[in-house]
């Protein structure tokens, strides 16, 4: 992906400094920002460059993407600008009330980090579940690595350990999915059949089975890469070394994975607790297998790992239709598993009067994927920064005590763990 830089373009509301891609930079001179009316002056002026570069590369009549974000910078001060209204309806025009300011910052090593992630998310792939659906659905790399995880499941490695995991993974779900766990046989066999290229041999339940692998796989390395990027240096990638290891410092790091110690390592203590999902390190010896991993990762090198940072609202929820993707409708009707829409969500939080007050308890018992957690960090977080004005720790330290879920469902847990990790 290639973006282009402009220094001084002429649009018919201005001329920006700086243009590089969707970003507009606006240099100001040294200090200015002490001045609250230079702040509200420079987040005009950017307001101002947003709605014309918006407008002149409007698609249709009345259709703004607002994609472009704002930068003003003194020297000392930085502070970003953003549109907030609704990017998917319809306007006369952009209006000035639907943009917001976040800053002015102290110019430092975080606010210095977050410009540059703003910056290098110009060539990257937003993280967002659209485009993890074209990406990792069944049209994308699913359709080349799952094949890959049955076979290996059912003719490589160490048979006798995997089907122990198999067998455990068989046993929980049977609880979880009950009696739709064994009359899906005839009704989603040859969905998945038409879905995935996998051999007539392969019976539903391994299919499924490999289908939770890949989809926990990716969620663990998705959270490796995003830890590793917000505790190491801003060009590091887990991610990427994985693709360029041996294929014995693969089958190492993937154990470091696995026995949770690459997440123990940045405090993350009990993001995984030695899951059945981890028997593809029993068959490794497979080629393809090896193959589909660095797949796999590949095609999440081409994302921008803090999207989260840039736009939080794109990743609520981020796994959840990625996993309906997946599984079919009618496979997953069949087994029980329906997800809260967030509409409904937030719906619901609403009716029991949840706020984000951050000395309120809220718990979810059934918390599937995690959508009425996010959706109560999101609030939580909102409440701590406007209303309470505290500092962040202080916010995430009431949330993990305040805030909880639980489920049944093993595949569950691991998402609404690394969808809960991905709101802070």
């Amino acid at each position: 992906m290639k973006y282009s830089s402009r220094y001084e373009k002429s649009i018919y509301t201005g001329r920006p400094d700086a243009v590089h891609g969707q970003l507009i930079i606006e240099y100001e001179k040294p200090n200015v920002f002490k001045n609250k009316r230079a702040i509200d002056n420079a987040f005009e002026q950017l307001v101002r460059y947003i709605k014309g570069l918006s407008e002149e590369e409007k698609k249709e009549l009345f259709i703004y993407e607002a994609k472009y974000i704002g930068v003003a910078f003194d020297g000392d001060k930085i502070f970003f600008v953003r549109y907030k209204g609704k990017k998917e309806k319809p306007k006369i025009e952009l209006e000035d009330k639907d943009f917001i300011i976040e800053g002015p910052y102290d110019f430092n090593i975080e606010s210095a980090k977050t410009f540059l992630i703003h910056l290098r998310g110009l060539s990257r792939l937003p993280l967002t579940a659209d485009n993890l659906c074209k990406r990792f659905g069944e049209k994308g790399v699913a359709s080349n690595v799952i094949p890959a995880f049955v076979n290996a499941l059912k003719y490589w490695g160490n048979q006798t350990q995997i089907k122990t995991f198999f067998d455990e993974w068989k046993r929980l779900f049977g609880i979880v999915y009950s009696e739709g766990f064994n009359s899906s046989y005839g009704k989603g066999i040859d969905k998945f059949y038409q879905v995935y290229n996998v051999k007539r041999e392969a019976n539903f339940q391994e299919i499924l089975f490999s289908i939770h692998t890949y989809f926990t796989f990716l969620m663990k390395l998705l959270t490796a890469e995003i830890l590793t990027l917000r505790e190491t240096s801003f060009s590091s990638s887990f991610i990427s070394s994985l693709i360029h290891f041996s294929d014995e410092e693969l089958k190492r790091k993937l154990e470091e994975i696995e026995d949770g110690s690459i997440y123990a390592q940045k405090g993350i203590t009990n993001f995984l607790e030695g899951d059945f999902f981890r028997w593809y390190l029993s068959a490794l010896d497979s080629p393809e297998l090896k193959d589909a991993i660095r797949e796999i990762a590949r095609g999440l090198e081409e994302f921008e790992p803090a999207t989260n940072i840039i736009e939080p609202n794109l990743t609520r929820d981020l796994l959840k239709k990625l996993y309906q993707y997946l599984v079919p409708k009618e496979i997953r009707h069949n087994l029980g598993e329906y997800y809260t829409p967030d509409w409904l969500a937030e719906l619901l939080l609403n009716e029991v009067g949840y706020d984000g007050n951050l000395n309120k308890r809220l718990l979810d018992p059934a918390c599937g994927s995690g959508t009425f957690l996010v959706l109560a960090i999101q609030r939580a977080i909102k409440y701590g920064k406007e209303k309470e004005k505290l500092p962040d720790i202080e916010i995430i330290k009431r949330i993990l005590k305040n805030i909880w879920g639980f489920d049944l469902n093993p595949l569950a847990v691991i998402s609404a763990r690394t969808n809960y990790l991905l709101s802070f």
